[in-house]
């Protein structure tokens, strides 16, 4: 039997215990319904929780499956919860809005088909800001999400929810999406393992006003996890194109097949500030990201520092480019709701975050010429980055350069010494109210659509956690995913424990 509460194991260690006999998915389900019960309320993680008859029933079906060893799925029995953007037939969705208080949507989102397919049970929705703006958790419908190693401090965004529901004991792999970070940002600042794959490796449908920014990812304590989820949900489903890339009608990649080769003769490149682009960076994250070149050098990889023009993307005003594509996004949402709903614009605007609302305003002065530079930007970043990565297997980077901090704020109260944007053609006084200030290593690698994972990989002398980004070439998130696991496997940061 295990020695940690059920609530607390991996999906794998569950996996492991239904096969064995030792563990029941029914014990395991009712032990995650009653740490809702006794966290949820505190942290504000689910803003939706699944029928508990229903939720048991499962569980009790998936309990029958393993003792007749005829196992269904590869989650079969395991507890899992998703981001509030993601649907599901008859169960509300609220895009964390006021917006939309009682919207069942009539599709299921395919990562959820996904899971359902390999039998997970769904116990609940994870919180979001409104249409996942923001790279913190407050929203106008549920309020703000909490950070489960110090619920004075921020959990992140927008997967803030998942953040913190899966250090919480509330089920152990949580299903987030990242336009700029959302599921990085969480991770680093909740010590979870995560990857922002390759851009249509998880088919996402409806598409995201966003765009291509915007990626599904999983969220969990380990990187074992993380492959085994993606072994679920990274499939191509034809409500998305972008999903049917070359040879997609092949088997897909098993994930957990090469998560342990190792990074033996592998070229690592490190940069601790994208050649300059990040103006700040706090002492002990650059000493953390210092100490895990080294575990990889010891592990036998190929360690080199980049500085300067040495990473491909430091000559464009990459600022420019992301905060174009967000302001297109968000304008492209508000003129979406106004067209779907049948409100005046004036009635769908008090509806929604007032910072939404401002971003959408700039982003309808926009013009197209404005959008389409942008595009075309991403088009030579992702370009040089394809010729980085012949050179290097992987980039090792900060995954974000402060600690978490006040959970009340979208930014920290020091953001005019922490800000990263002031040298940018594109900045404006208003941006040090915004997220994408304090976020500037996770949000180039979604204007270049490549694969980005983060590993927990120390702790600020306040306690907060610290992440380590792992970059990779496009569609090579095998590799992203091996080279954290030979990280984690020689680490413990991973195995921290949250707040009672």
């Amino acid at each position: 039997m295990p020695s940690k509460r059920l609530c607390f194991l991996s999906g794998t260690e569950l996996l492991q215990g239904y096969k064995s006999g030792d563990i029941s998915p029914v014990d395991v389900v009712k032990d995650v319904l009653l740490r809702i019960e006794e966290v949820n309320h505190t942290f504000n993680a689910l803003n939706y929780i699944y029928d508990r008859e229903d939720v048991l029933r499962q569980a009790k079906e998936s309990e029958l499956r393993w003792k007749e060893g005829r196992q269904s799925g590869i989650l079969d029995g395991v507890p899992v919860t998703v981001k509030d953007l993601f649907s599901q037939k008859d169960i509300p969705t609220y895009f964390g809005s006021k917006l939309d208080p009682l919207l069942k949507p009539d599709y299921v989102s395919p990562n959820v088909s996904r899971l359902l397919e390999q039998k997970a049970i769904i116990v609940g929705k994870t919180t979001t800001p409104d249409h996942g703006w923001c790279g913190v958790t407050i929203s106008p419908l549920t309020g703000i999400t909490r950070n489960p190693y110090d619920q004075t401090k921020t959990s992140g965004g927008s997967s803030g929810g998942s953040g913190a529901a899966v250090p919480l004991g509330l089920g152990p792999i949580s299903i987030g999406s990242d336009a700029g970070g959302s599921v990085r940002i969480p991770s680093a600042f909740c010590n979870l393992s995560t990857i922002k794959p390759t851009f249509g490796r998880i088919a996402h449908a409806p598409p995201s006003a966003f765009g291509t920014m915007s990626h599904v990812g999983p969220m969990t304590r380990t990187i074992e996890d993380v492959a085994l989820c993606m072994d679920v949900i990274a499939v191509p489903d034809n409500a998305d194109w972008y999903s049917l890339y070359p040879e997609s009608n092949k088997p897909h990649v098993d994930y957990s097949s090469t998560l342990n080769n190792g990074v033996k003769n592998l070229n690592i490149a490190v940069s601790l500030d994208l050649g300059g682009y990040v103006d700040y960076v706090h002492p002990e994250v650059t000493q953390a990201v210092k100490q895990a070149a080294q575990v990889f050098k010891d592990l036998g990889a190929n360690v080199t520092f980049i500085h300067g023009d040495e990473f491909p993307l430091a000559k464009f005003d990459i600022y420019k480019a992301f905060k174009t594509v967000w302001y297109s996004g968000a304008a492209h949402l508000l003129h979406r709701k106004i067209s779907a709903k049948g409100q005046t614009k004036e009635e769908i605007m008090s509806l929604l975050d007032p910072g939404l609302v401002s971003i959408a305003n700039k982003g309808s002065k926009l013009t197209t010429v404005d959008a389409m530079a942008a595009e075309f930007l991403r088009a030579q970043m992702g370009a040089l980055m394809n010729d980085f990565h012949s050179k290097y297997h992987v980039l090792v980077t900060p995954t974000l350069p402060i600690p978490a901090f006040e959970a009340e704020r979208e930014v920290p109260h020091d953001i005019e010494e922490v800000c990263t944007g002031k040298k940018s053609s594109f900045w404006e006084e208003d941006d040090l109210k915004r997220w994408w200030t304090w976020t500037p290593f996770t949000y180039p690698f979604n204007l270049t659509k490549q694969p980005a994972a983060s590993v927990p990989c120390g702790e600020f002398s306040n306690g907060g956690s610290i992440g380590l980004q792992v970059v990779g070439g496009s569609y090579q998130d095998h590799l992203v995913l091996q080279v954290c696991q030979a990280y984690q496997k020689k680490t413990n940061f991973h195995n921290k424990q949250a707040m009672n």
